[in-house]
């Protein structure tokens, strides 16, 4: 939205957004992860720490599977329900991003700016930015 920064722009390039959650994340000893299982839109980097975030949870139960040549079903099923929560949320949070990121014309432009100003000026401003990112997914 600054001046400034826009005329520091020399090169644009556009790319499409795409949402798509699996049903699952798990079949017998099948396990998707990234966006093999769940795609967000690009902004603000989420499907990528989506991936590490079901990476991250997955490794120790896959320590476990491995070393008692069991699988801990019980775990995965909730890490699974966990993932696709997560990804659910990251997709409205970057549908809501894309949305509030589109030209909607000069006065909308400069209302959502003055109404975006407001709302970080206020003591609640870190609530907010930790919101707008990925703070609702308990994983991260």
């Amino acid at each position: 939205g600054e001046d400034d920064a826009a005329s520091a722009v020399h090169e644009a390039t556009e790319f499409g957004v795409r949402r798509f959650t699996a049903r699952g994340m798990r079949n017998g000893g099948l396990l998707v992860v990234g966006d093999a299982a769940h795609e967000v839109s690009p902004i603000g980097g989420q499907g990528m720490n989506l991936g590490l975030l079901d990476a991250a949870g997955l490794a120790p139960l896959l320590v476990r599977w491995v070393r008692t040549g069991e699988a801990p079903d019980a775990e995965l099923a909730r890490w699974e329900r966990m993932r696709i929560t997560s990804a659910r949320r990251a997709a409205r949070l970057a549908a809501v991003n894309t949305a509030l990121g589109r030209p909607a014309g000069t006065l909308t432009d400069a209302g959502r700016r003055a109404a975006i100003g407001a709302a970080l000026a206020t003591p609640s401003a870190r609530a907010l930015a930790w919101l707008y990112t990925m703070g609702l997914d308990r994983a991260a």
